[in-house]
């Protein structure tokens, strides 16, 4: 990569253009924030600033901060004509290092911290040579934050954002910051678990691909901190201009997308202990060698398009994501090689049942020996995980996990062998093909749609995940229809969509 681009990428260098600044202010002067004091961090060439100028007649001291010298010297001319009639600072300095709670001890109340901080991560700096960073061992020691930002990532934002959040305290004050959605959401959950409160709280989604040209999930983030703790709740918006909101809130340490439908559905939640709950695809990591297409016959494809010729012991029809997401699905032409049927099930086994196959996984020892996940350490020789005796029921009841749409899948046996699904995919596994449509039926309403709806967030990178499926209770589901818990006499059932079944035989 270009020293450059490099740069570009270690200082957060897409600069908010002046058409996105000026109705950002303007809708923060619209909702009646008069600040009298605007700080604009990272604040590059100074977009915010002289939107801030254009808009908030109020504000008495306006504070803009950078790393870089040369974006400093195009802020400091742009905003020449103002400094005789305004108290302007520009300032050459690292966020990190920076004594913002002295600085924000002698400004005039109430303050705006605007902006845009770079939408990168630290791991993403690390690749590059990037020193653009907090202090790691600081940064991880903010009271509960590995829990929101992980150990081992973060983005530099979330790190910006939460600093200026712990530093406002005890302030009046708002902030208005752009941010990949996912981080503002990680933020809010910051918040309420450090008791940060809120009497404003708005999430506005932007068009990042129109104002940035990138494929990202962003939005404006605004808050006013309020001295007295409250639980915080969110409206969300679907662009700056929206007018109609969705309230999001914390229940139960769960940040809830919708708060309405979980309202109107949380007596659907499932608290019980039951052997019929959603399970994740097999995890293999090895695609290359452990998913292939069938040739002819006994002879089978792998990714090195190689021809093997395989016993089909181990061998299973599969599904991925796209297959669930996508149509109708008539054929299945995609093996999965299973070498085991329970969690450390010894595989040398095979040698002797299946002695093609057996050949075929030791001459990619190397390639599966590769897989980095600890999982596999201590484990028998070209282990999997996400298998047992659930794998191999004949009919199921799947969902993609990445796919932006809850849509369920029928899924029966195809050429008298059941089907698996790789580690992108959920399923119900269920003891009969009556049983299985039975659920289908149920988790076909409208109901189940707006039940999941309540906890989904569309934008995360897996926005379906096994604690999400699993929060609906089956048995609920059932008496809320008046169907029996046994799931059985369902023969006549209206509510299944049978376009949306993929029964193979």
């Amino acid at each position: 990569m270009s020293n450059g681009k490099n740069k570009k990428i270690e200082f957060g260098d897409w600069q908010t253009p002046p058409e996105l600044t000026k109705k950002i202010c303007q809708l923060l002067f619209e909702h009646n924030i008069f600040p009298s004091s605007v700080i604009e961090p990272t604040c590059g060439r100074g977009s915010f600033i002289l939107s801030a100028i254009e808009t908030f007649p109020s504000v008495k001291y306006y504070l803009g901060t950078d790393i870089s010298e040369q974006y400093l010297a195009d802020t400091t001319e742009k905003i020449s004509p103002f400094t005789k009639k305004m108290d302007i600072k520009i300032i050459q300095a690292d966020f990190f290092t920076f004594s913002w709670d002295k600085q924000l001890e002698s400004m005039p109340e109430p303050i705006l911290v605007i902006g845009n901080p770079p939408w990168v991560t630290n791991s993403g700096l690390g690749s590059i040579g990037g020193k653009n960073l907090p202090q790691k061992l600081n940064f991880q020691n903010h009271k509960g934050l590995d829990a929101i930002t992980g150990k081992g990532n973060f983005d530099i934002s979330e790190s910006i954002i939460i600093t200026m959040l712990e530093n406002l305290r005890g302030h009046d004050a708002y902030l208005a910051m752009l941010c990949k959605t996912s981080v503002a959401r990680k933020i809010l959950s910051y918040s309420h678990k450090n008791h940060l409160s809120f009497d404003l709280c708005k999430i506005y989604n932007i068009d990042s691909k129109k104002y940035f040209d990138v494929a990202v999930d962003a939005c404006l983030l605004c808050v006013h901190l309020k001295k007295q703790h409250q639980p915080i709740q969110c409206e969300i918006y679907n662009d700056l201009s929206d007018k109609y909101s969705i309230l999001a809130s914390f229940k139960k340490g769960r940040f809830i997308a919708n708060l309405q439908l979980y309202e109107k559905w949380k007596h659907l939640f499932g608290d019980e202990k039951t052997s019929l709950r959603w399970r994740s695809g097999i995890k293999h990591d090895c695609a290359k060698i452990m998913e292939l297409h069938k040739s002819h016959d006994d002879y089978y494809k792998n990714a090195l398009n190689e021809e093997i010729q395989l016993e089909d012991d181990y061998l299973f029809p599969m599904l991925k994501s796209s297959d669930l997401a996508n149509g109708e699905i008539k054929t299945i032409n995609r093996y999965m090689l299973v070498p085991q049927s329970f969690v450390g099930e010894p595989t040398d086994r095979i040698k002797n049942r299946a002695p093609k196959t057996w050949q075929y996984i030791q001459q990619n020892e190397k390639l599966l020996d590769k897989r980095t996940s600890v999982i596999y350490k201590n484990n028998p020789k070209f282990s999997i995980f996400g298998v047992g005796d659930y794998t191999f029921s004949d009919w199921k009841i799947a969902i993609s996990g990445f796919y932006k749409s809850i849509r369920f899948r029928l899924v029966g046996p195809y050429e008298g062998k059941p089907v698996v699904f790789d580690d992108t995919c959920y399923f119900l596994s269920c003891k009969s093909e009556e049983q299985a449509k039975a659920i289908y039926d149920l988790l076909s309403t409208d109901a189940v749609k707006e039940f999941y709806s309540a906890y989904i967030w569309w934008d995360a990178k897996r926005p379906i995940t096994l604690e999400i499926l699993n929060m609906l209770s089956i048995n609920k589901l059932a008496d809320f229809f008046g169907k029996d818990n046994n799931y059985t006499g369902f023969e006549n059932s209206k509510l299944c969509n049978k376009q949306e079944q993929l029964t193979m035989f």
